[in-house]
């Protein structure tokens, strides 16, 4: 039974400090590549880039309007053109000039915002692929682990049946677990190739396990106020507050001039007109429904802050919570649990423990294992919102 210990004690030296061969795909430029190829990203970039050419034409006037007239009184006839341009109120104009640049801003904000909204969560799926390699890798270890001890309980001349029949049901147990987290790796795989449509991309599982929280979280709060969901708040308020002003100059009328010449017999006129605005509660009841339209803006605005401030506290404090917790994992529990299995391998070569309790030390181990990657990866998750929150800079 001396072997055993020598077996395993080396198998899980090398685990340790082995590095993985696999090529390693830098996760920052595959979101370069989603910014560039990601349907949904190009699709609110096109969007936002074809107001750009409403603000050229929104302060110009209409088209004139041409008629040409043809007359019949009995035997004689009259032939006359008429061409006429309505000029809208030149205040009006200038608010629709701010009116357009304003909706282009917001159509702006709103492709940022679902820009940064997608690469958050191809981040957050990347580090739960990552978590799958690293779970499939700590699966493999076990087996491994079993295979050597079936190998050498069964040669062992004065093995139990019993410990090989019970050792052999977890090898087939963690081999069922093994083959579910595989199709689980090719969900992840293939969730994160759908946002660039490239589907022969590869991720290698190294990720650097020397995270940090030593940044400035009060620069944070001042942070928000360029999220791009902030931002377009602050812009819709202000298109409500140029709606409103548009509305209190409706009572100025708008102007239409005229011009009609008639060729047989030779005559012209020139006409003057205007709209009226006769109708004054209509005028009212439009900017009292700009007036609350702003209101409700404002509040938007206040609301959007608010969500995103709580957002930033939380993941500052599950941050934290992870990281602290990352490291109670890799500096207590990680190595107290492989002294406790390696002292419960010890205790039952000896015969003073059963294969179960052999077992059970040698899964709370992996357990740990599984929980220390699980923490990292909350943690990377946590970053990748952050990010998103304080408009990806980090």
């Amino acid at each position: 039974m001396n072997k055993i210990i020598y077996t395993i004690g080396v198998y899980f030296f090398f685990c340790s400090f082995s590095s993985a061969s696999a090529k390693e795909y830098i996760i920052e430029e595959y979101l370069k590549t989603v910014e560039e190829k990601n349907p949904e990203i190009n699709y609110y970039r096109k969007m936002y880039e074809s107001y750009k050419s409403k603000i050229s034409r929104s302060y110009l006037l209409q088209n004139p309007s041409l008629e040409i007239e043809k007359m019949y009184i009995g035997k004689d006839q009259e032939e006359s053109w008429y061409i006429s341009q309505i000029f809208e109120n030149p205040l009006r104009l200038s608010k629709y000039k701010k009116n357009s640049i304003l909706e282009y801003d917001i159509s702006r904000y709103r492709y940022e915002s679902i820009k940064n909204k997608i690469l958050a969560e191809v981040e957050m799926v990347y580090y739960d692929y990552i978590f799958i390699l690293n779970k499939k890798k700590i699966f493999s270890e076990i087996l491994d682990v079993l295979n050597t001890l079936l190998m050498i309980l069964k040669n062992a001349p004065d093995s139990n049946s019993l410990d090989i029949l019970k050792t052999e049901l977890e090898y087939s147990m963690i081999l069922k677990d093994l083959k579910e987290i595989e199709v689980q790796e090719k969900i992840y795989l293939t969730k994160l190739a759908s946002y660039s449509g490239d589907y022969d991309v590869t991720f290698s599982s190294e990720v650097t396990q020397d995270i940090e929280v030593d940044y400035d979280k009060d620069r944070f709060f001042l942070d928000v106020g360029s999220n791009p969901d902030i931002q377009m708040s602050q812009k819709e308020v202000q298109l409500a507050d140029v709606d409103l002003s548009i509305s209190k100059i409706s009572y100025i009328p708008n102007f239409m001039i005229g011009y009609r010449k008639r060729i047989r017999p030779s005559s012209y006129d020139i006409i003057l007109g205007l709209d009226i605005p006769l109708f004054l509660n209509k005028n009212r009841s439009y900017i009292e429904e700009n007036k609350l339209q702003k209101e409700a803006a404002m509040e938007g605005y206040k609301k959007n802050l608010l969500e995103k401030e709580y957002l930033l506290r939380e993941i500052i404090f599950n941050l934290d919570n992870y990281y602290n917790l990352f490291h109670y994992y890799k500096e207590i529990l990680l190595t107290k649990s492989e002294a406790e299995f390696n002292l419960s391998l010890s205790y039952y070569q000896k015969g003073e423990k059963s294969i179960e309790d052999l077992m059970k030390s040698f899964k709370r181990y992996l357990e740990i294992k599984i929980g220390y990657y699980n923490y990292l990866t909350n943690f990377y998750k946590e970053r990748a919102k952050l990010k998103e929150i304080i408009g990806r800079k980090l």
